[in-house]
């Protein structure tokens, strides 16, 4: 009885030990019609840690999930063709929190300048 109970003690300790403490962070992108934007790409940075920790694309409909997230303080970046980047930042999760961030797209293009060699 003592071996059973000391298993089962055993057990129980292990599962609550292996429990991650996490969050979730859904939405959805939109253009300035409300449509949803499919195939817009996420990328969700951990600002704590200054590391990208999940990068997802949106689906037909413009719906995004992105479960298990470790708490902590977060950036997300939004980019579609044809739309500007659309950024988040101060997002705080929180165990068992599902917080909901959505995203209404501007149409435009991003730019970058490349600097040309002088001419002769």
């Amino acid at each position: 009885m003592k071996k059973t109970t000391l298993l089962l003690l055993f057990l129980c300790a292990s599962a609550v030990l292996a429990q991650e403490i996490t969050g979730s962070v859904v939405g959805t992108v939109q253009d300035a019609s409300g449509a949803g934007v499919p195939g817009a790409a996420i990328t969700i940075t951990n600002t704590d840690r200054n590391a990208v920790v999940r990068t997802t694309t949106s689906d037909a409909s413009g719906n995004y999930s992105a479960p298990l997230l470790p708490t902590g303080h977060y950036l997300i970046a939004v980019e579609s063709k044809g739309f500007k980047r659309s950024v988040r930042q101060n997002i705080e999760l929180n165990v068992n929190d599902k917080l909901t961030i959505n995203f209404n797209l501007e149409l435009g293009v991003r730019w970058s300048c490349k600097a040309l060699p002088p001419r002769r």
